[in-house]
C-alpha cells in the first residue's frame, strides 16, 4: 500500500487495538504450569494455560480495511492446534519472517557448527612458489562474505607459499543456482535485488559515489568494507544527459553497464547498487588483494565446473 502506510503497519495496529480490549479485562489466575516426561505431547490444560477470549480473524481484517488479498493464521504454540485462519488455502509471496523458518531448517539440516567456506584451489602442483596450472577462487554459497575476508584469503594464499600461476585465475560460483535477480518485477537499480550464485560477495552490491569536482563530476565504484575500499572495474556508470530514469542498466557480458541521470545528482552521493555477475565481482576484489600481497594473477574468468585439485587458501 501507499501513501505512508504499510499492510504490515495497519494489520499490526488492529491486532494491538485487539490486544489491548484483551488485556483491559480483570487479570485471571493462571495455575504454574506442571513438569511433564520430556518428549511427550502436552495439552493447554496440562500446562496450566488459559485461552483468551479472540476476536473473529474476519473481523480483524475487515477492521483494517486491507486491501489486496489477507492471509493470516493463529496457532497454538504449545499444541500446535490451528485456532483459526483466514485465506489459509491461498497461495501468497512468503512474508519476510519466512527467514525464521529457513533458517531453522538450515541448522536442523546442516548443524549447528556448520561455517560456509570459500576457498583457493590449485589445479596443479606448487613448483617454487608457482602453480603449475589455474588458480580457481571456490565459492562455497556463503551469505556472508565481504571484502575484508578476501583481504585475509589472499594474505593466507601468500602465506601458503603462492606467487604466481601459469595458467589462469577462474571463479566458480555454481555451488548455488544461479540467479540474476531476485525479483524481476523490481527496479533494475534497487540494492535489495542483486543476483544471486554460489560465490557471493557485500551482498552483491557495488558502491557508487560520486562528487561535483569544478564544473564536472567524479564518479567511483568500489567495494568497500569496514577495512578497505578496493576500487572496481567490472561495474561501471556514466552520467546520461536526461532527467528520468535516474538509472538504467545493461549487461556488457562480463560488466555492468550503469547511467545515471546528471539532473539526479545535486552536489553529490552515495548508494549501493546491485551486482549482476558476482562471481566476476569476487573474483576482480580478491586479485587486487592478491597482487597487493606479491601474488601475480591474471584477470579472472568465470569456470564452469568445480576445480579439482588442492586446496591452498581456505
Amino acid at each position: 500500500m501507499r501513501d505512508g502506510l504499510t499492510r504490515r503497519a495497519l494489520l499490526g495496529g488492529a491486532l494491538s487495538a485487539v490486544a489491548g480490549a484483551v488485556l483491559a479485562e480483570p487479570p485471571r489466575p493462571v495455575a504454574r504450569p506442571r513438569a511433564v516426561a520430556p518428549g511427550r505431547p502436552i495439552s493447554r490444560e496440562e500446562a496450566g494455560l488459559v485461552v483468551p477470549h479472540l476476536v473473529p480473524l474476519a473481523e480483524v481484517v475487515a477492521a483494517a480495511g486491507l486491501g489486496g488479498i489477507t492471509g493470516v493464521c493463529v496457532a497454538d504454540m504449545v499444541t500446535g492446534t490451528i485456532l483459526e485462519e483466514l485465506g489459509g488455502d491461498v497461495p501468497l509471496p512468503p512474508a519476510s519472517v519466512a527467514k525464521a523458518l529457513t533458517a531453522i531448517y538450515a541448522r536442523d539440516a546442516l548443524g549447528p557448527g556448520f561455517r560456509f567456506e570459500t576457498r583457493v584451489v590449485a589445479t596443479g602442483p606448487v613448483v617454487e612458489e608457482v602453480v603449475q596450472g589455474d588458480l580457481v577462487l571456490t565459492g562455497g554459497g556463503d551469505p556472508q562474505l565481504v571484502t575484508d575476508d578476501l583481504a585475509e584469503l589472499a594474505r593466507r594464499l601468500r602465506a601458503g607459499g603462492v606467487r604466481g600461476v601459469t595458467g589462469g585465475f577462474g571463479v566458480w560460483g555454481g555451488a548455488l543456482p544461479f540467479q540474476a535477480r531476485i525479483d524481476p518485477s523490481q527496479l533494475d537499480h534497487l540494492g535489495y535485488n542483486p543476483a544471486v550464485g554460489g560465490l557471493n560477495l557485500n551482498f552483491n552490491r557495488v558502491h557508487f559515489e560520486w562528487r561535483r569536482a569544478g564544473g564536472d563530476w567524479q564518479l567511483a565504484m568500489d567495494a568497500r568494507s569496514e577495512l578497505y575500499r578496493p576500487p572496481v572495474r567490472m561495474a561501471r556508470v556514466e552520467i546520461a544527459e536526461r532527467e528520468l530514469p535516474v538509472f538504467t542498466y545493461a549487461d556488457g557480458g562480463e560488466t555492468d553497464r550503469w547511467t545515471v541521470a546528471r539532473a539526479a545528482l545535486g552536489e553529490g552521493g552515495s548508494r549501493w547498487l546491485p551486482v549482476r555477475h558476482p562471481a566476476l565481482y569476487a573474483g576482480e576484489v580478491f586479485r587486487s588483494f592478491a597482487v597487493a600481497e606479491g601474488v601475480d594473477l591474471p584477470a579472472p574468468r568465470e569456470v564452469e565446473a568445480v576445480p579439482a585439485g588442492e586446496v591452498v587458501a581456505r
